[in-house]
């Protein structure tokens, strides 16, 4: 094995007795060590040893062999690096969401960015700025290009600015829509420019669909979806926001993603954007910040831990130009540019976080907010910092979801009976 040095920058680290849980920050991927292993680590760190040299700390030979066998489920997980005291940097950003109008045509109440529903108004951003604005964005190298809205097809011009995209654009293009808007003579033109389409639906019939998106959406959904596939479209996914009112709709959901080849997503209804207003329908209590399903911490070999790319590698473009880390943190601490404004030397700070918004980020993240520091399941409590910003203003909710997280994960995270 070549040498190699533990990656101490991007690891989360909370312990329990004898029991040591690692977790890679930007992966959300875990594993649980012996705290004597872990203490060999440290060691590495502490001496700028590679790990593989640090096997004589262990006498008994099976230790050694034991602990061989666990750098290479450390190095599994991303947490192992070629070279040492590596500073973090972006490396490439994997994700770039461009949300190109803020109007839409429908009136979700649960919309987590209050998308508007003014179908008459013109947007902010011109066919011209829309295109400078992706000539600059490109300078990113994006893996991901995704356009978003609002409702991207709400904008007359969405075609012109698809097929300038294609011309411009190597990589995957992924469209977030609600697909209503799609005509049929379109169907071609989308399904040959898009790489996938995530779809929200939010219903698995007729009479679910209408109680959320209104009469007639469903049909028309699935017909589009149908004819997108049917054109070459292979990555298709439906969505749904699920709470206590509609838990019982995600078995059908999922049997109609699988009989129509499509993937399915279903998210957690959370009380951001408009939900902050609507959320007596999906939650039960006042002080709930998010939906939780018992069942979603069955398996907890399956389960993450807190990563959220919007502080590594995802950039979002509102629908005014400005760059922030998020979509779900449209504030002025957590602005980095305006679009108009990347060139080399922003895009190199950028990559190096040297920004101030990446560092009020790193301010709510759960393992920096100073009441959650020493918690024994921190690392695992809630994935999103909008949330944990929206509860640092708000004590008897935090506390509410706090008390909640640790009576739920502590049993399964450390097996306590």
């Amino acid at each position: 094995m070549k040498d190699k040095y533990f990656a101490d920058e991007i690891c989360d680290v909370i312990s329990k007795g004898n029991e040591v849980i690692l977790s890679n920050r930007l992966t959300g991927r875990w594993l649980k060590i012996p705290a004597e292993c872990y203490e060999a680590i440290k060691y590495s760190v502490e001496t700028s040893i590679p790990i593989n040299r640090v096997t004589d700390v262990f006498e008994d030979k099976d230790d050694q062999n034991y602990f061989n066998r666990l750098i290479k489920s450390i190095d599994g997980i991303g947490l192992l690096m070629t070279g040492k005291n590596s500073r973090f940097e972006i490396k490439s950003v994997q994700k770039v969401v461009f949300s190109i109008t803020n109007r839409c045509n429908l009136k979700c109440e649960y919309c987590c960015v209050d998308s508007g529903n003014s179908t008459g108004k013109t947007d902010i951003l011109s066919t011209g700025d829309v295109k400078m604005a992706i000539d600059n964005v490109l300078k990113l190298n994006p893996l991901n290009l995704v356009i978003s809205g609002g409702e991207p097809l709400i904008r007359e011009d969405f075609y012109d600015i698809l097929e300038y995209i294609k011309e411009v654009y190597s990589g995957k293009v992924i469209l977030c829509t609600n697909a209503t808007l799609i005509k049929e003579k379109d169907i071609k033109k989308l399904a040959e420019n898009v790489y996938a389409a995530e779809i929200s639906l939010d219903g698995y019939d007729e009479k679910s669909c209408s109680q959320i998106r209104g009469k007639g959406i469903f049909t028309k959904v699935i017909n589009n979806v149908k004819l997108l596939k049917e054109n070459g479209m292979k990555y298709i996914s439906l969505s749904m926001v699920a709470g206590k009112f509609n838990e019982d709709w995600v078995g059908p959901f999922l049997e109609l993603n699988k009989k129509l080849g499509t993937r399915a997503t279903v998210r957690n209804f959370s009380r951001l954007g408009r939900g902050a207003h609507t959320y007596h329908k999906y939650l039960s209590d006042d002080f709930a910040m998010h939906y939780y399903k018992m069942s979603d911490f069955d398996d907890m070999s399956t389960f993450r831990t807190n990563y959220c790319w919007a502080g590594s590698s995802q950039l979002f473009v509102n629908y005014d130009g400005n760059i922030y880390l998020c979509p779900l943190l449209q504030h002025e601490e957590f602005k980095i540019c305006h679009v108009f404004d990347l060139n080399d030397d922003v895009i190199k700070r950028i990559l190096k976080r040297n920004f101030p918004a990446f560092s009020n980020f790193d301010r709510i993240e759960i393992r920096n907010v100073s009441c959650c520091k020493n918690c024994k399941i921190n690392i695992f409590c809630d994935v999103c910092p909008a949330k944990v910003y929206t509860l640092l203003d708000n004590r008897n909710a935090f506390d509410y979801n706090c008390n909640f997280m640790k009576k739920t994960l502590m049993p399964k995270i450390w097996r306590i009976s």
